[in-house]
């Protein structure tokens, strides 16, 4: 029997574990969460202290994506 959080809220079908790729110049990266809203470094790109990878799970029945940074 699979828990509740293995199952779509949406259908009940099944879900995967997955990730959306963050595609960059150095390639593909995991995505991640940062608290807050955006701020910008003086040398460019952004500020990212704490944070945290995000998971994405699909449901194998309708496509709903649901995605957590635990």
């Amino acid at each position: 029997m699979q828990s509740d959080s293995t199952r779509c809220s949406d259908c009940g079908g099944e879900m995967e574990l997955g990730f959306l790729p963050d595609i960059t110049g150095a390639g593909p990266l995991q995505q991640m969460w940062v608290r807050g809203p955006v701020e910008e470094k003086w040398i460019g790109g952004v500020k990212t202290k704490g944070a945290l990878p995000v998971e994405t799970y699909r449901c194998k029945n309708c496509g709903l994506l649901k995605s957590y940074a635990k």
